[in-house]
């Protein structure tokens, strides 16, 4: 089941002093994004954030810092289709940032 939230995921290494990020180009819609994606059952955002990494980047993570920023987004967005086991003033938020 579709859990309430969404997560963005930022893949950086930090070589020589220098942070470099990995943006990820999808073949499907010819744009460039970092990981992104919405939680599964009872997955904690976190759990999340380490499955779509490793299902859309093929990277197994240990290491996870989780923003303390948050982005909220209002339900009325998505399809009633997704919406059906959440309450009427849900809002999903996102926030993760990995290093590879």
């Amino acid at each position: 089941m579709r859990a309430p939230f969404q997560i963005l995921a930022i893949p950086y290494r930090i070589i020589d002093g220098i942070f470099m990020y990995c943006v990820f180009h999808r073949s499907d819609h010819d744009q460039w994004q970092w990981i992104s994606g919405g939680g599964e059952d009872d997955e904690t955002p976190i759990e999340a954030a380490k499955r779509e990494i490793f299902e859309e980047g093929g990277v197994a993570v240990k290491d996870i810092v989780e923003l303390t920023s948050k982005c909220h987004i209002p339900t009325y967005i998505f399809p009633k289709r997704y919406l059906y086991n959440w309450p009427e003033n849900m809002y999903g938020y996102s926030r993760a940032l990995f290093r590879i």
